[in-house]
């Protein structure tokens, strides 16, 4: 009888040991090589943008994110983005959507890799500028509503020669620079709805030889006997 109970006591030992043993494999996953311990381990980039990591993982440093080939994701982050470079204040959606809502609190068009091919960028206080998106070169569609624009310069939506549809409505400018969409030669929609147009200058037409859809309603227009141009495609005005 007593070497039965001797037998039980070290079988306890042992069960004891190897739970605390668990427990100590379990915790090393949360702790890094310095000992601090930060969930999974990745890299992190000082400017509050996300890039890739290098080690399969996200972190979170600074309120910055870093998004990987594992397939983890952070606050905001889909497994399957594939763009490389946005703000962290923003959503990307789904592979190259990103969406920047009134909580990013953004003032100008921040840095973005050219992945994205949908932006949509709402209710926020932009100001514009020229080549703002230039380097977004598979972007097909814009969206910048509610954001208070007063002014679209001259080259604005330069270097977007895939675009097809734009959307400014709900702002605040009342009238449109010379060449302002120029190079659009794949856009088929355009929304200015809800602005404070006083003239939209026919010639802009030119620049847009795809265009199909013109939504001009709920402006200050004033019609004046310009010769329309041929637009082949153009469906509603």
């Amino acid at each position: 009888m007593e070497k039965h109970k001797q037998q039980l006591k070290g079988t306890a030992g042992k069960s004891s040991n190897n739970s605390n043993t668990t427990n100590n494999i379990n915790n090393s996953n949360n702790i890094n090589y310095n000992g601090s311990r930060v969930g999974v381990v990745g890299t992190s980039t000082a400017n509050g943008t996300i890039t890739p990591s290098s080690n399969g993982g996200i972190t979170d440093t600074n309120n910055s994110y870093s998004k990987s080939q594992s397939g983890s994701s952070a606050n905001k982050t889909q497994p399957d983005c594939e763009i490389v470079t946005y703000p962290k204040q923003c959503t990307c959606r789904s592979k190259t959507i990103l969406y920047c809502g009134q909580y990013a609190k953004i003032n100008r068009i921040p840095k973005i890799s050219a992945e994205v091919t949908n932006l949509m960028i709402n209710r926020n206080n932009l100001t514009l500028r020229e080549n703002a998106f230039s380097k977004l070169k598979h972007l097909q569609r814009l969206t910048l509503k509610y954001n208070s624009i007063s002014v679209l310069p001259q080259g604005t939506f330069r270097g977007l020669p895939q675009l097809e549809r734009l959307d400014v409505r709900y702002n605040n400018f009342s009238s449109l620079s010379f060449g302002v969409f120029h190079g659009l030669v794949s856009l088929q929609w355009l929304f200015l709805i809800s602005n404070r147009l006083e003239h939209f200058p026919l010639t802009h037409l030119l620049d847009m030889p795809r265009l199909e859809w013109l939504m001009l309603s709920d402006n200050l227009l004033t019609l004046r006997n310009d010769k329309f141009p041929r637009m082949n495609r153009l469906y509603e005005l």
